[in-house]
């Protein structure tokens, strides 16, 4: 753990003070919250947040799974933190977390739970905050993921780069890898799919990105001159290879998706 805490004496005036439960459980998830972006059994912890269960929470708090789970939804219902349910146990979320962090070389101002404001206020300023709060954490996950994936000495340096963007993709979409053999099928996946040539591994990454996949499929894209159809490679360096090849496998393509024959324009 890194950090510390400041409270400010305004967290007197807060509405769930005088509920010992939800009081512990809020400041108990403060300082169980990373400070940082952390990799953990292949998702990325975002800051501000930690996994947990309301059985851990529960021992740890030494008070039922029930009143745990009674203060959860008080503190979900007026936005002190958010949940995420797994089948394993829930992701918390502590909301405003930078509200409450204050760095070791930082001097900061002393805080408590943020002051209501009015509802238009409030989604105003949280849109701004989450633009500037993803733009942040968009930068620290990669950080954090290259970091963490240097633990790893069969990952080939060359590919390094798509790989961390595409783990930053899977985090965002809440997709990850459970195990490092499941991180290691997907390296060996893009070195055969690339043919062990980083650039056009880079091509494949952002060609699933671009189209939304949860998955790495062989480069249908133009790409350093080439051009890939149904797996087959056509290199325009090579003049024997007309354009009357490509068109006609462009008009078998087209015939095979739409079942009409491609206009002729000729």
């Amino acid at each position: 753990m890194e950090g510390w805490l400041k409270l400010h004496r305004k967290m007197l005036e807060w509405e769930w003070y005088e509920d010992p439960n939800a009081k512990v459980l809020f400041l108990h998830c403060l300082l169980k919250a990373n400070f940082k972006d952390k990799l953990w059994r292949g998702k990325v912890i975002e800051r501000g947040s930690f996994f947990t269960s309301t059985d851990n929470l529960a021992k740890e708090l030494r008070i039922s799974v029930k009143q745990i789970r009674t203060s959860l939804g008080k503190l979900k219902r007026t936005n002190e933190i958010e949940v995420r349910g797994t089948n394993n146990g829930s992701f918390i979320k502590v909301c405003n977390y930078d509200h409450y962090q204050i760095l070791d070389d930082e001097e900061g101002q002393a805080t408590g739970p943020a002051p209501r404001q009015t509802e238009g206020k409030q989604g105003a300023s949280k849109g701004q905050q989450h633009k500037k709060e993803r733009k942040k954490e968009g930068k620290n996950k990669e950080e954090t993921i290259r970091e963490e994936l240097k633990k790893y000495d069969w990952i080939n340096s060359l590919f390094l780069d798509s790989i961390v963007e595409w783990l930053s993709y899977k985090a965002e979409k809440r997709q990850t890898y459970k195990s490092e053999r499941s991180l290691k099928t997907f390296h060996k996946s893009l070195l055969n799919l690339s043919n062990n040539d980083p650039g056009r591994a880079k091509a494949i990454i952002e060609q699933s990105m671009a189209n939304n996949w949860a998955g790495i499929f062989e480069l249908k894209n133009v790409t350093n001159g080439n051009q890939e159809i149904k797996g087959k490679t056509w290199d325009s360096s090579k003049t024997e290879q007309s354009t009357d090849w490509l068109i006609e496998r462009m008009a078998q393509e087209h015939k095979r998706q739409t079942g009409e024959e491609l206009p002729d324009v000729s």
